[in-house]
């Protein structure tokens, strides 16, 4: 809410960020979560439970797909909380907001984001479902290269997802038929959560090697299933090296970030 007077003076968040980055020489990415579990759009799914129930995220057995979040609004756990990307409507929805965004803003590209939530189809069904992902992926790479042909520049489109092959096919993920067709010019692999200092990216190397799609392997500030708030529990710059030691042996062509939410005196050391 604290945004609102900005946007209504007609300053948009995003604006903000793009300008500081062309400042500072950054190309800026808008990132977009292709689902979500904390609960706090009640409104409107409880819209969706009576105008397109099909939309909406749910179990094997039919019944929606609970909020994690502890401070979760009542509602989400009745009307649930994530989309159902098998739905064409969610997926023309979710594509019509990266169109926007393309073809309002001056980003310099989009990234697809697996991580918050990565179960985009019905829990326990989602390998069945790697052909309706991947056109969704072809569709924002075409909008991106029609929209980059426009602004006489190349518009980039990556993806964050889970840290195995194997993890991302379950999901309904087939990254590498997306790497192998260059719809995404890089991966980001990595914990849906946390930083992993034993996760194995070669396989992923590899992928990219061969088809000339960059590898950005990720740390977040957390260590192990513990609350990131925890100052004592957060990833200490010493492991964040160790970290980052582990992606270079991979040989990744570099590191990004997730859930940054450190205060910078902490991270100075890095």
């Amino acid at each position: 809410q604290k945004l609102v007077p900005m946007m209504n003076a007609g300053v948009t968040p995003i604006e903000v960020y793009i300008d500081e980055c062309r400042k500072q020489g950054m190309e800026f990415l808008a990132g977009f979560r292709m689902n979500d579990r904390h609960g706090h759009n009640p409104d409107f799914f409880e819209k969706l439970s009576r105008e397109h129930p099909e939309w909406i995220l749910r179990n094997a057995d039919g019944s929606v797909v609970a909020p994690t979040a502890s401070s979760a609004d009542p509602r989400s756990r009745e009307a649930g909380c994530g989309l159902d990307h098998s739905a064409d409507g969610v997926r023309d929805f979710m594509f019509s907001i990266m169109d926007e965004a393309a073809q309002r803003f001056d980003i310099d590209g989009i990234e697809l984001n697996y991580h918050r939530l990565p179960w985009c189809f019905t829990i326990g069904k989602a390998a069945g479902h790697h052909a309706i992902m991947t056109g969704f992926v072809r569709r924002v790479r075409k909008m991106l290269d029609e929209v980059g042909k426009r602004k006489g520049r190349k518009l980039l489109l990556g993806a964050r997802v889970l840290q195995s092959l194997e993890g991302c096919r379950e999901m309904g993920l087939d990254v590498p038929t997306w790497v192998k067709e260059k719809l995404v010019d890089y991966i980001a692999p990595g914990d849906w959560a946390y930083t992993d200092f034993n996760a194995k990216y070669e396989e992923f190397v590899q992928l990219g090697r061969a088809h000339g799609c960059y590898v950005y392997p990720e740390v977040e500030c957390s260590l192990g299933n513990v609350r990131w708030r925890k100052l004592k529990e957060v990833v200490t710059p010493d492991q964040y090296r160790a970290a980052l030691q582990n992606i270079w042996a991979a040989g990744a062509d570099g590191f990004s970030t997730e859930n940054w939410a450190r205060p910078e005196a902490e991270i100075s050391g890095l």
